[in-house]
């Protein structure tokens, strides 16, 4: 029956609902979710009505949910997991762009939110959830979504450390930049930084990783703009704090960084001249300050006496 589930979704949205009430409705979706993922001949018509059930009604489960994760700030750790995990369980089963719609801008909420908030490893789960749907709706209709989800993913691009993550980031760009062309090339060039070598466990590929860094360095017929130049400053950010194989990738974000900074200063344009500054201050000058703290930090420690055995 549509109408159950739907009570039972609209208990996750009533301001005076407990947890454990929450907890509960969000698991009787989860038992539905099961049913429709269950792929046993003998419950092929169950599954079909389930998942038609799920597709009807699927907003009726987003919305609330969605509500929860904003409204509540001191949101429980158990109830967040919860929300995360319903959220992912629903998300194959999206099939219209209203749907996709709010699936991302769930998605998007979460990925902004703190570590303390939501962990590093449910943070790359939803990236899959964006490289999947991202593409289902049309963010060209929603100026403030997109640029929302463009800043949100160029800036996990200086959050990131491990492998799997990085290169599902790199396909959020790609897909996302086929929405907006202008970013194909940094997109590539993104995919390109990120990339490792075939056939060898989590070790980069310098050559390929190089070659980007010399084509962003290369004297260009029309500079980037601001705009693209934000998920590479990301990158750069991420990898001038490494030294393996002797700096060679934090000596080319240097000189990166140097290239972006020559752009910036070139701009001629109003509204160019003030997207630059923005990135400056909100962006680069932070790093710079954050880096020389944990100079001194280091410095300082490595100045303390060894404890006597």
């Amino acid at each position: 029956d549509d109408q159950i589930l739907v009570t039972v979704a609209e208990c996750l949205s009533q301001p005076k609902s407990k947890d454990q009430v929450r907890l509960f409705a969000l698991s009787i979706i989860d038992n539905v979710v099961g049913i429709a993922k269950s792929d046993l001949p003998e419950n092929e018509d169950l599954t079909s009505r389930v998942k038609s059930l799920l597709s009807k009604n699927m907003d009726s489960f987003l919305l609330p949910i969605g509500d929860v994760l904003r409204r509540q700030q001191d949101i429980s750790k158990g109830l967040l997991e919860a929300c995360v995990e319903t959220i992912s369980g629903l998300a194959q089963f999206v099939t219209q762009s209203t749907q996709a719609h709010n699936l991302v801008d769930i998605t998007t909420f979460l990925l902004d939110q703190p570590t303390r908030r939501v962990n590093p490893k449910t943070k790359s789960g939803l990236l899959l959830v964006l490289e999947h749907f991202v593409p289902l709706y049309d963010l060209q209709d929603d100026s403030e979504l997109k640029d929302r989800v463009y800043n949100t993913v160029t800036s996990l691009f200086g959050f990131f450390r491990d492998r799997s993550s990085r290169e599902v980031l790199s396909r959020v760009l790609i897909v996302y930049s086929r929405k907006d062309p202008i970013l194909k090339e940094v997109a590539e060039l993104c995919v390109s930084l990120n990339s490792f070598a075939d056939g060898r466990l989590d070790e980069p590929d310098y050559d390929r990783r190089l070659k980007a860094f010399n084509l962003i360095s290369a004297p260009r017929e029309k500079q980037f703009t601001a705009h693209q130049w934000r998920p590479l400053l990301y990158n750069f950010l991420y990898y001038i704090r490494h030294d393996e194989e002797f700096g060679v990738l934090s000596s080319n974000s240097s000189d990166a960084i140097c290239n972006f900074l020559d752009s910036a200063s070139k701009a001629t344009d109003a509204t160019e001249t003030s997207t630059f500054y923005n990135i400056l201050s909100s962006i680069l000058l932070p790093a710079i300050f954050s880096g020389a703290r944990e100079a001194r930090s280091e410095e300082h420690t490595s100045e303390l006496p060894s404890p006597v055995l």
